[in-house]
């Protein structure tokens, strides 16, 4: 019966082609959708973050150094019973080589502890309650204790009693609350806080996480209006100060140095401020920065073109990323100057009394993600760089704040990707029901068509149940072939349209995922609008020929009883 069969289709091309011809057809259609949904999400995470000028990063909080080391330490038994007393003591050091000046500190017994009045010293001298309060709690606004200026490698101790008002199970596991802010550094530092790392140390630290491909420091702040001089001429607009080195611009391409080189204890002029100055390399500029009695005098080692340079200029304000915020008149130095004059000059100035510091240096971390090792998914790629991120977190805590470009990036792509993929399918729909409709419209000519053949079969003695099984054969021939041939054809449309590189940067498991999908929706679509058509001609064709056998007259010898 399979060789009646093959020779069928064999004895009739035509007929045979123009059955495959509609179901290859809708089965490409449907094929080529996935395949192009495949190999758009392939690239579709390179091309997310293609754009971004810097995946992370890492500001710190307190860019004029945290010399204050603050201790707090709660001296009680492990564990209290209601009304009994102990002891809390504050230690804060200044551990910088300048005064800290305006220090406050706030503490407040954790609960179920409170003050005990009058219990309070101070470098072993008592301190008065202020309302009845303690003085590191005083008011409504429980405002603390300012113990005015601290030198350089003094320290303070504060004692005082605190008395449970319940039992207490674990001493150890009550949350102490100290805090300790200065005029330099106006946010409160909790106590007890890990030494604050200099940014040479922190980027030391987040070199070694797995995924980060370099870590590069930045340093800028925006000088008074005349600060840039060179032979009497001077910038009539604000200047900003950079401090990068030779890798950092590498790392960075839109840094376009013009003239002149990166050079330890030289200046790079912008573009706009040599203009205006006249300045080139091999002359000086004299930069009068707040806190320095002297201008500093730096030679000209260059000049660059940072009209482009979205990592230095995008704005860090959380509310405004990505808001290329442009100065035109810039200098670029060493960070070991910034580190060694304008950090202690501008820590001088804050440290001044009455002195009023409208810019304050910042210092980053630029960190540069490994994106080759990124999944191609921007859903999976989201979960790696979120892990690095948070391995980021996890250094020195507390001490500055994270900007997560590349993940805000990657979740907008995901989002975006899973909408494409659902506007994908639903638009490869029309393809399944095309082969569906082009298979059925077949199948019902071609019941047409086989109608002789079938009757000659049945006069050789064909039964209902041979015809079901050729059928059958049938079918399946016409939908795996027209299956087989329609997702190649979507594969090879796909190739040209997105290109052999872009198709198979996705991996071949989700190509073959996708073609079996298609292989087998288009299997099953078309099988069935084959197979039921011409099944239903069948029956009506077996069923009218019994009808007209049971309507014509018996022959007269079975009328007459003979």
């Amino acid at each position: 019966m399979l060789r009646y069969v093959w020779h069928d289709l064999v004895r009739n091309p035509r007929r045979t082609v123009a059955s495959l011809v509609g179901v290859t057809l809708g089965v490409g259609l449907f094929s080529a959708v996935l395949f192009f949904i495949d190999g758009s999400a392939a690239s579709m995470t390179k091309r997310a973050v293609a754009p971004l000028a810097l995946d992370l990063q890492r500001v710190a909080t307190a860019p004029l150094g945290g010399g204050l080391r603050f201790q707090e330490r709660l001296s009680a038994p492990s564990q209290l019973q209601a009304g009994q007393n102990a002891r809390i003591v504050l230690t804060l050091k200044n551990e910088g080589s300048t005064p800290a000046n305006e220090v406050v500190i706030v503490d407040e017994p954790p609960a179920p502890l409170t003050y005990v009045h009058r219990s309070m010293t101070m470098n072993g001298r008592p301190l008065r309650d202020v309302g009845g309060d303690s003085p590191l709690a005083q008011g409504l606004a429980r405002t603390g204790l300012n113990v005015g200026t601290l030198a350089p490698r003094a320290t303070v101790r504060i004692t005082y009693l605190v008395r449970a008002a319940g039992p207490v199970g674990k001493v150890d596991a009550l949350p102490l609350q100290g805090k300790v802010s200065s005029r330099e550094n106006v946010l409160p530092a909790p106590s007890n806080a890990p030494p604050q790392l200099t940014l040479r140390e922190l980027m030391a630290r987040m070199a070694h996480i797995p995924g980060v491909a370099a870590v590069d420091g930045l340093a800028f702040v925006d000088l008074p209006v005349g600060s840039l001089r060179s032979r009497g001429a001077a910038v009539n607009d604000t200047v900003r100060l950079f401090a990068f080195d030779r890798r950092y611009a590498q790392h960075y391409p839109s840094i376009r140095l013009v003239n002149g080189s990166f050079q330890t204890g030289s200046a790079v002029l912008s573009a706009e401020a040599s203009r205006q100055l006249g300045a080139a390399p091999g002359g000086s500029v004299q930069l009068t920065v707040p806190g320095l009695r002297r201008p500093l005098t730096l030679p000209v080692g260059g000049v660059t073109d940072l009209s482009r340079a979205k990592p230095l200029f995008y704005s860090r304000k959380t509310n405004k990323l990505e808001e290329f915020l442009y100065v035109p008149n810039a200098v670029v130095v060493s960070p070991a100057t910034f580190e060694r004059t304008v950090i202690p000059a501008f820590r001088a100035a804050s440290a001044r009394q009455g002195s009023i510091i409208k810019s304050l240096p910042l210092l980053e971390a630029d960190v540069s993600v490994d994106r080759s090792r990124l999944h191609w998914d921007p859903g999976t790629a989201l979960a790696q760089t979120k892990a690095i991120a948070a391995s980021v977190r996890r250094i020195a805590p507390n001490q500055d704040y994270l900007i997560d470009n590349i993940s805000n990036t990657l979740e907008v792509a995901r989002d975006d990707a899973a909408v494409g993929k659902r506007m994908f399918l639903f638009l490869g729909l029309p393809g399944a029901l095309l082969a569906a409709f082009l298979a059925a419209y077949t199948a019902s000519i071609l019941a047409g068509t086989q109608r002789r053949e079938q009757a000659n079969l049945r006069i050789r003695g064909a039964h209902r149940g041979h015809l079901l099984r050729m059928l059958a054969y049938r079918t399946v021939a016409f939908a795996t072939v027209g299956a087989v041939l329609g997702a190649a054809i979507g594969l090879l449309s796909v190739m040209v349209i997105l290109g052999r590189d872009t198709l198979f940067e996705a991996a071949a498991g989700d190509l073959a995922v996708s073609g079996l999908a298609a292989v087998g929706f288009g299997f099953l679509t078309t099988a069935l609008a084959l197979y039921v058509p011409a099944r239903r001609s069948l029956s009506r064709e077996i069923s009218q020929e019994r009808t007209e056998m049971a309507l014509l007259p018996d022959p007269a010898w079975r009328r007459l009883r003979l």
